[in-house]
C-alpha cells in the first residue's frame, strides 16, 4: 500500500500490540465480539454476531489513529481460509446504518470523541468505509481521523450473512490505517442453537464486571451499552458493575463527579430495557491488616441501590490506598450497603506485588498455617496467624465483621491459555506460534484450582460459625456466603487482562457470561435490581459456569430456601422433603455427579444423589439418615449441592482448544437445627402436682391438685429436655397414679415429669437416687 512510501519519514515507535487492554506505550485498536452467542432469539430467529470496535488512546499526536476502512471477514472455523469481506453495497443507506448501535457520543469530559453515523458509509471493497476527513497527500484518501482518547461503535453482522456457515466461525477484523501498520484481529464465535440453562424465578447474572469506569495503565473496560448487548445474547440477565475504586481519579475531573456519572447512565439504561438490569457496585481497594492491598466487591442497600455513595480514595493501584477492610465495612453500616471479600483465599487471587497485593488473611490457628500444603491442591497463602484476622469480627456478639456477608470464591474462567499470542491465541489464522492450549491441571491460575483453594477456607469457615453459633446462640452474623464472578475487564472473545506490555503474563478464554451467580428472585429482578440483591444479601444464590442444581425444603405451608435458616421438629422433618431441580444442556454435556453436603461442627458428609434430568423430591428425613447415620439433634448444621456435567468436544477438541470440559453448579447452604426438645407452650406451671417420693428409685407416684383431670401420658426428660421415655395410660377418673420405672432406663439425677392430661399438660422435676 502507498502509505509504505513515508514509512521512513513517519517511524511509528508505538506498540499497537494489545487487542484488549491498556497496557502499551501506545493506543489500543480493539475489535471484540461475544465468545458464546444464543443461536436463536426468543422467536426463533437466528441472531446476527455484534462486533465492537473501540479504539483507545489516540488522544495526542503520536497516538493519532486514521482509520481508512474496516474490513470484517468470515469462515468457518474448521477452514484454513477466510472468505472474501463482508460487504454490504446492495443495502439501502438506511438499513446498512441499522447494522450500527452503540455508538460514541461527543463527551468533552470524559474525552470522548463522536462516531460521525453519515461518514460510516458502505462500500463494494470493503465493509466499512469511512469518509468524514480527507488527509493532503496525492491522491487524497477519505478517512476519519481519531484525535481523542475513545471513539466506538459496535456492528451487527445480520443473520443472512451468516447463512450456510457452522456453528462455530471466525472472524477475522482488518483495520486499514493511514501511514501506519494495519491491524488485523482474529475472534472466534460459537454459537448454540440449544440454548443457556435457564429455571424460573432464577436469574443469571456476574457479580464482578468492569466496564468503561476501570481505566488504568494495565486494563480498560468497555462502555455499558455494548456490554449489555453482549451481556444479554450471552445468557445474562444482571452485571453488577464493580469497576475499580483505584481508578476513579484516572479521568475526569473528581472521583465523586465520575460516580454520579456512572449512576446516571445504568439508571438510564435500566430505564431503556427492563429485560437487562445494572447494579452499580465498585471493587475497592483496601488495606488488609498486614498493609498489603486486597480487593473487596461493595454493593448497595437493597432497597435504595443508588444510595452508596462513592467510597474510594483512588488509591490502591501504584500508590496504595489509606482505607482499610474494617473502614470500608464501617462506612456500609450508614448507608445499608454490604461487602464481599473479592476472589480472597487463593494463590490464583493474590493481586500483583507491583500494587503491593496480597490475599485476605484468615489468621486461625485452627487451620493450616502459611507455606503448608492446602487440604485440596497448591500451598496456603491466607493464614498468616502473626497478623490480625480481615475475616473475624472483635465484637464478641459476631462472628465475621459487620457487613462483610461472603466471599467471591470463583473467579474468572480460564480453561485454556497462551503466553504468546495476543492478535490470533485461537489460532483462526492457522499460523500462530503457540495458541490456546489447556492449562496445566497444577496451575493455581486455573479457575478450578482457585475455586478449590477458597472452598478449603469456606469449609473450615462454614464448620466454624456452627461450632460458635451452636454454643452462643445469640452470636450474630453467623452466615458466610459464596459467589461467582466474570472479572471480566470488557473481555467479550478473550482475556489479556494479565498481559504486561506483551512481555509478561498470559492470555485465556475468561470472558463476559463464563461464570455466573443465579439469584433466586420470585417476583422479577425488580426495579435497578432490588429483588437481586436482597437475594444476594440473604444468600439466595447459586454458582454456575453453565449447569443449575437448586433446592429447597417444603413443608406443608411453608418452605425453606438456600440461604435460610430454619429450627424443625422431628415430626416435621419426617413430613418435609427435599425438592431438587437440575438442567443442563447440550452446550455444557450430562450430568456426571449430583450429590448433597452435609456440614456439622466437626465434619462434612456427601451422599451421592441419583442422577435425574428431572426435579425430583426425596423424604428429608431419609435423606438426613442416609448423609449423616445419626441426624444431628439441638445443634446446627447445613446442606449444600453440587452437579458436574462433562462436554466431551471429541472431533472439534481442535476448535475448542481442549479435549473435554467440566462445568459445575455450587449452592449455597440450608441451615438446619432438628429439635427433639419439649415447649413448654400451653404447660400449666401454676397448678399443683405432687411427685412422691421425691427423691425416689423405680417406683414414684404423681398427684394433681385438679381432681377433674384424666391422666393420658407420662413423658420423661433429661435435663436438658431430651425425650427419654413415654408411658401411654387408658384414661381414668383417678387425678393419682403410680409409676414404675425399670433401672437401668435411668441413672441417678435429675429428671423432669410432663404429665398430659385430657384437660392440660403439667410439669415437674423429681430426683432419681
Amino acid at each position: 500500500m502507498r502509505k509504505l512510501i513515508f514509512l521512513l519519514l513517519f517511524i511509528n515507535i508505538q506498540l499497537f500490540a494489545q487487542t484488549k487492554q491498556a497496557n502499551t506505550v501506545g493506543s489500543e485498536i480493539i475489535a471484540d465480539a461475544p465468545c458464546q452467542i444464543l443461536k436463536y432469539d426468543n422467536q426463533g430467529n437466528m441472531n446476527g454476531i455484534p462486533v465492537f470496535v473501540y479504539i483507545h488512546d489516540s488522544n495526542n499526536f503520536t497516538n493519532k489513529n486514521d482509520l481508512i476502512d474496516i474490513s470484517i471477514s468470515l469462515k468457518n472455523a474448521s477452514n484454513t481460509i477466510f472468505d472474501s469481506p463482508l460487504t454490504f453495497d446492495n443495502y439501502s443507506d438506511s438499513a446498512f446504518q441499522n447494522l450500527i448501535s452503540c455508538k460514541s457520543i461527543n463527551d468533552n469530559y470524559f474525552d470522548i470523541q463522536a462516531f460521525d453515523s453519515s461518514s460510516a458509509v458502505k462500500d463494494s471493497l470493503t465493509t466499512i468505509n469511512f469518509t468524514k476527513d480527507t488527509n493532503w497527500w496525492i491522491p487524497p484518501v477519505t478517512l476519519v481521523s481519531i484525535t481523542q482518547t475513545h471513539w466506538y461503535f459496535m456492528f451487527l453482522i445480520p443473520a443472512e450473512k451468516l447463512a450456510g456457515y457452522d456453528d462455530i466461525i471466525d472472524l477475522k477484523v482488518d483495520f486499514n490505517l493511514d501511514y501506519e501498520t494495519d491491524q488485523y484481529k482474529y475472534l472466534r464465535v460459537f454459537r448454540y442453537a440449544d440454548s443457556i440453562p435457564k429455571m424460573q424465578d432464577w436469574y443469571r447474572g456476574d457479580t464482578h464486571f468492569h466496564g468503561f469506569m476501570t481505566q488504568n495503565n494495565a486494563e480498560i473496560g468497555f462502555p455499558y451499552e455494548a456490554s449489555r448487548v453482549v451481556a444479554k445474547i450471552s445468557g445474562l440477565d444482571w452485571i453488577t458493575v464493580t469497576d475499580h475504586s483505584c481508578d476513579y481519579d484516572n479521568y475526569g475531573t473528581s472521583m465523586y463527579l465520575n460516580w454520579q456519572k456512572l449512576g446516571e447512565q445504568i439508571e438510564f439504561l435500566n430505564a431503556e430495557d427492563s429485560d437487562f438490569v445494572y447494579i452499580r457496585g465498585i471493587e475497592m481497594s483496601v488495606d488488609n491488616s498486614a498493609g498489603d492491598v486486597v480487593h473487596a466487591l461493595v454493593y448497595p442497600p437493597a432497597d435504595l441501590p443508588f444510595n452508596l455513595t462513592y467510597l474510594g480514595d483512588g488509591g490502591g493501584d501504584l500508590l496504595g490506598t489509606d482505607i482499610t477492610v474494617d473502614d470500608v465495612l464501617s462506612s456500609l453500616s450508614q448507608s445499608g450497603g454490604f461487602a464481599y471479600a473479592a476472589h480472597p483465599f487463593s494463590e490464583g487471587d493474590k493481586l500483583s506485588s507491583l500494587v503491593g497485593g496480597n490475599v485476605w488473611n484468615l489468621s486461625d490457628s485452627k487451620f493450616p498455617a502459611n507455606d503448608a500444603l492446602a487440604p485440596s491442591v497448591g500451598n496456603v497463602i491466607c493464614n498468616d496467624t502473626n497478623q490480625l484476622s480481615d475475616i473475624f469480627s472483635t465484637d464478641t456478639t459476631l462472628l465475621f465483621k459487620s457487613n462483610l456477608i461472603g466471599g467471591q470464591i470463583w473467579n474468572m474462567r480460564n480453561s485454556v491459555q497462551t503466553t504468546d499470542e495476543a492478535y490470533d491465541p485461537w489460532n483462526a489464522n492457522y499460523s500462530s506460534t503457540v495458541p490456546f492450549a489447556p492449562l496445566d491441571s497444577l496451575d493455581p491460575l486455573f479457575c478450578n484450582n482457585r475455586y478449590r483453594q477458597n472452598r478449603d477456607v469456606i469449609n473450615f469457615l462454614w464448620k466454624k460459625s456452627l461450632r460458635l453459633k451452636n454454643h452462643n446462640n445469640s452470636l450474630g452474623n453467623w452466615k458466610f456466603y459464596i459467589s461467582a464472578g466474570s472479572d471480566a475487564h470488557g473481555s467479550f472473545n478473550y482475556s489479556n487482562t494479565d498481559l504486561t506490555l506483551e512481555i509478561t503474563g498470559n492470555i485465556n478464554n475468561n470472558a463476559i457470561g463464563k461464570l455466573s451467580t443465579l439469584a433466586y428472585c420470585p417476583n422479577g429482578m425488580g426495579i435497578n435490581g432490588t429483588n437481586i440483591l436482597q437475594a444476594f444479601k440473604n444468600g439466595n444464590t447459586v454458582l454456575s459456569d453453565g449447569p443449575i442444581c437448586t433446592m429447597k425444603i417444603t413443608l406443608e405451608s411453608d418452605e425453606i430456601i438456600i440461604g435460610e435458616d430454619s429450627i424443625l421438629s422431628i415430626a416435621e422433618t419426617q413430613q418435609a422433603m427435599l425438592s431438587l431441580q437440575m438442567i443442563t444442556t447440550s452446550i455444557y454435556g450430562d450430568i456426571s455427579y449430583l450429590k448433597l453436603i452435609g456440614y456439622t461442627q466437626d465434619s462434612i458428609y456427601n451422599l451421592e444423589l441419583p442422577i435425574n434430568n428431572n426435579d425430583f423430591a426425596l423424604n428429608l428425613s431419609d435423606v438426613l439418615t442416609d448423609l449423616f447415620g445419626n441426624t444431628p439433634e439441638n445443634e446446627y448444621f447445613m446442606l449444600t449441592t453440587e452437579m458436574e456435567t462433562v462436554k466431551d468436544y471429541g472431533a472439534l477438541a481442535n476448535l475448542y482448544k481442549i479435549p473435554l470440559e467440566r462445568f459445575h453448579c455450587y449452592t449455597n447452604p440450608i441451615y438446619l437445627k432438628i429439635n427433639n426438645l419439649v415447649s413448654i407452650e400451653n404447660v400449666d406451671l401454676t397448678s399443683k402436682i405432687n411427685v412422691f417420693p421425691n427423691p425416689c428409685s423405680e417406683n414414684f407416684s404423681i398427684e394433681i391438685s385438679d381432681i377433674q383431670v384424666k391422666i393420658e401420658e407420662i413423658i420423661v426428660y433429661d435435663l436438658l429436655m431430651h425425650k427419654i421415655q413415654n408411658i401411654h395410660f387408658p384414661k381414668t377418673e383417678s387425678n393419682k397414679i403410680a409409676i414404675q420405672l425399670p433401672d437401668n432406663n435411668f441413672k441417678s439425677g435429675i429428671y423432669f415429669i410432663e404429665v398430659k392430661t385430657d384437660k392440660k399438660r403439667y410439669l415437674s422435676r423429681i430426683i432419681k437416687q
